[in-house]
């Protein structure tokens, strides 16, 4: 709601190589999406990978409030394929 409290997701990661991040709503369509083939540093991901974060908007407006799907998966440093998934809730104050 732009109040500056969780505005933002993040899928934090940590010594990969490549990560491809894609965010759906509860009927399967792509709301976000960010991939690199490039990942460097181990900072924390909000702050030093800015276009990996959802703002929560969908076409420069607030998505609406629901459940949301996430997918997280790359290769780590160590060569292993990684992938990790699950849900969150969007809620929006008046």
């Amino acid at each position: 709601n732009g109040d500056g409290n969780n505005d933002k997701f993040a899928v934090k990661f940590f010594s990969m190589k490549t990560v491809k991040i894609t965010i759906f709503n509860r009927w399967g369509k792509v709301l976000h999406t960010w991939e690199s083939n490039n990942v460097k540093g181990f900072y924390n991901t909000a702050t030093s990978v800015s276009q990996s974060v959802w703002d929560g908007k969908v076409g420069g407006k607030y998505a609406t409030p629901g459940v949301y799907f996430w997918v997280a998966e790359g290769v780590g440093r160590d060569g292993r394929k990684l992938k990790g998934n699950g849900f969150f809730h969007l809620f929006r104050g008046d």
